[in-house]
């Protein structure tokens, strides 16, 4: 009887000590998420605001530089009207012409940010923009807002986005210029979709940029355009 008593006792104990693991175990898994959601919290929007805005200057420093270095054929783009007096009073447009410009812009620009994402070599001009695709390391010290924490910690890695969708249209301004002069400016008006990936997440944003293609002086006010706006996407 006594021999029966001492092990249950013992099972008892032993049931007892493995109680209190698991109460302490839970314990601590529970504060170290609450932890984890707490630095998350804090943590998330900081790094959501570095990462859209280095992206966005990521896209539109790329974006400058490519469509800078390609060459187009103003020539052909407009023809001047002209009264008796010979003053300009409308100017008309190649539609065929503008819509070739457009499409391939929106190819070079597509072809670009894929090899700048992927790390590889530029199709245009020839240079690699960024390593691996890596474009900012924010260290994670930086997230906390606090002072001597700002270059410790592990550097999260922001990367050039995944795109989904490249689009633009062309639009024409014109405005006075000098003294009996007009300023001709044909922009393309760049929108993309795209998924900005870190360390930790990944966010959708939406990019769009205008960007001078042609800029031509004309002698004379050019009141009225005879054209339509052009629109494409990829």
């Amino acid at each position: 009887m006594e021999k029966r008593f001492c092990f249950i006792k013992v099972i008892r104990n032993k049931l007892r000590r493995k109680y209190k693991i698991t109460i302490i175990i839970v314990f601590v898994v529970s504060l170290l998420l609450l932890f984890l959601f707490k630095t998350n919290e804090i943590i998330e929007p900081r790094l959501l605001a570095i990462s859209k805005q280095k992206t966005n200057d990521a896209l539109k420093a790329l974006s400058h530089k490519v469509l800078s270095n390609i060459k187009f054929d103003d020539s052909n783009l407009m023809e001047y009207k002209t009264d008796n007096e010979g003053n300009i009073v409308a100017v008309e447009y190649d539609t065929k012409e503008l819509n070739q410009m457009l499409d391939e812009s929106l190819k070079v620009i597509k072809s670009s940010l894929k090899a700048a994402s992927e790390g590889e070599e530029d199709p245009l001009l020839k240079e690699v923009f960024f390593e691996d695709g890596i474009i900012y390391e924010v260290p994670i010290g930086y997230l906390t807002g606090i002072a001597f924490l700002q270059n410790e910690g592990y550097r999260l890695k922001i990367e050039l986005p995944l795109f989904h969708y490249v689009s633009g249209n062309l639009k024409i301004d014109s405005k006075s210029y000098g003294i009996n002069s007009s300023l001709i400016t044909i922009n393309l008006e760049l929108k993309i979709e795209a998924e900005v990936i870190t360390t930790i997440y990944a966010q959708k944003i939406k990019f769009s940029e205008k960007i001078p293609l042609v800029i031509q002086i004309v002698q004379g006010d050019v009141p009225s355009f005879t054209t339509q706006e052009k629109k494409s996407s990829y």
